[in-house]
């Protein structure tokens, strides 16, 4: 095939979109979406009262709607742009969602918050849902490995600038799409993401990720009204590869093999941005292993990469998003608390003048030879002696097995304070046979029964 015969990157993700046919899936691949559902789900759990999500709903109130989408945990219905925008914030906010490793972005956050609410809208099957979120997760990644680092690193936030995009492809698949609405769909959503890490600490960043999932809701129900755009804005001139700074190879079809990249999805175990994890394990191995007092310690010298020294460098703690963002104190937390879950991160907890205190022990520096995610800590003890510990926790993804059982144990730690033992298990074991349930409306409905009737919640 010559190379003016090559299909173009926006048909070949229109084909795949379309073509993915489940006997082609394996099942593992099934439970790596099922557990990443229950992962973001309780998420949005544990996140569903703070303020952020208030006021997101507030501002939901105000422009008003079809009733046609949940918000989780509430008996409220409302658009499913708001819907999905809420649902996201929830569980954004808490910034203990998932990472993608190949294009170092919070899929889970802008992917399933959409598919829900529409898959609730229009009354979809569990598997179906299940196809779409797959059929996104392989476009996200695909555009992840062709814009990711290289966009991030210049400030692009590709959570939502590569997220917005793969969301647009899973509502292209719920609706049924032709191909031809669905080139426009992607061009639509290719032609709307945005997002900058300036925006990292601050409440907006939660917000944004649920906004950019109601991207993918809005390009593909356009795209069937047969609301026309370029067929290549994906990778045409000016198109979205040239802006990102993307390289795409001769042939955009090699890209889409094999499922593979659910074993580059990183679930999150510490409750702070995923920058500060490889600290908090180095730091935490060392106190284990050596049995160390902390009253023991002189010094921390940390070595983290410099883009997560820009994003997680935060040294004045003001509010939990700082805390979160901010490595110094992630190491104080751990070192005196032992204790990086969700409930460690309070406005009383984040005040403790000790935790406050001790970050000044710690001493946090960039090293241009570290991977994004690979850290060294080096406690120097009062006796002289230094402990050090070198750590990357995308390198330590664990296999499918070990991770379904780790997410139950943190959906359950997330939920143990509102929801009963018996209901956290009800809830499991739905998402956990997500294929089988014949209408996601009727799996919303059941969540938000439990939650309105009390009778597993916890006052």
């Amino acid at each position: 095939m010559s190379e003016s015969q090559r299909p173009e990157l926006t048909e070949v993700i229109s084909e795949y979109i379309a073509g993915l046919d489940v006997s082609n899936i394996p099942v593992e691949v099934f439970e790596h979406s099922k557990t990443a559902f229950l992962d973001w789900l309780g998420c949005v759990i544990g996140g569903h009262k703070d303020p952020v999500v208030k006021k997101v709903t507030h501002f939901s109130k105000l422009m008003g709607g079809h009733e046609q989408a949940s918000v989780i945990c509430t008996k409220s219905r409302v658009n499913v742009l708001h819907a999905s925008c809420i649902n996201g914030a929830a569980a954004h906010i808490l910034g203990y969602d998932d990472t993608s490793k190949i294009y170092i972005g919070h899929s889970s956050a802008v992917l399933f918050p959409g598919l829900l609410s529409l898959s609730e809208w229009k009354e979809i099957p569990g598997l179906e849902f299940l196809i779409a979120h797959i059929t996104a997760f392989k476009v996200a990644s695909v555009l992840g490995s062709i814009v990711g680092m290289k966009s991030y690193q210049k400030g692009w936030w590709t959570t939502t600038t590569v997220g917005g995009i793969a969301a647009a492809a899973g509502c292209c698949r719920i609706l049924g799409l032709n191909g031809t609405q669905t080139r426009a769909a992607l061009g639509i959503a290719s032609n709307m993401v945005s997002g900058l890490k300036s925006v990292f600490g601050s409440e907006a960043k939660a917000y944004h990720a649920g906004y950019t999932s109601g991207i993918g809701i809005q390009s593909a129900l356009l795209a069937s009204e047969n609301l026309t755009c370029s067929d290549r804005m994906l990778e045409g001139v000016d198109g979205y590869v040239q802006v990102f700074d993307g390289e795409l190879g001769n042939d955009a079809k090699e890209l889409f093999g094999e499922i593979r990249e659910f074993d580059e999805l990183a679930q999150k175990y510490h409750s702070s941005c995923h920058f500060s994890h490889s600290p908090i394990e180095a730091v935490l191995r060392i106190a284990e292993k050596e049995g160390l007092n902390p009253r023991e310690i002189r010094k921390i010298n940390v070595e983290i990469s410099e883009l997560a020294l820009k994003a997680a460098g935060k040294t004045k703690i003001e509010s939990i998003l700082d805390a979160k963002f901010s490595v110094p104190y992630c190491i104080a937390n751990a070192i005196l608390r032992k204790n990086t879950g969700l409930y460690a991160f309070t406005d009383e907890l984040i005040r403790d003048k000790t935790v406050l205190g001790f970050m000044d022990k710690v001493h946090v520096s960039s090293n241009d030879k570290f991977k994004p995610m690979e850290a060294k800590v080096s406690i120097e003890r009062s006796d002289g002696r230094v402990l050090s510990q070198l750590v990357d926790v995308f390198n330590e993804v664990p296999k499918i097995s070990v991770k379904k059982e780790r997410i139950r144990n943190k959906f359950t730690d997330i939920c143990a304070a509102i929801i009963s033992a018996e209901g956290i298990k009800r809830i499991i074991s739905d998402v956990l046979n997500f294929d089988k349930i014949p209408n996601v409306r009727i799996f919303i409905d059941n969540l938000n029964n439990l939650f309105a009737s009390r009778l597993h919640i916890k006052n």
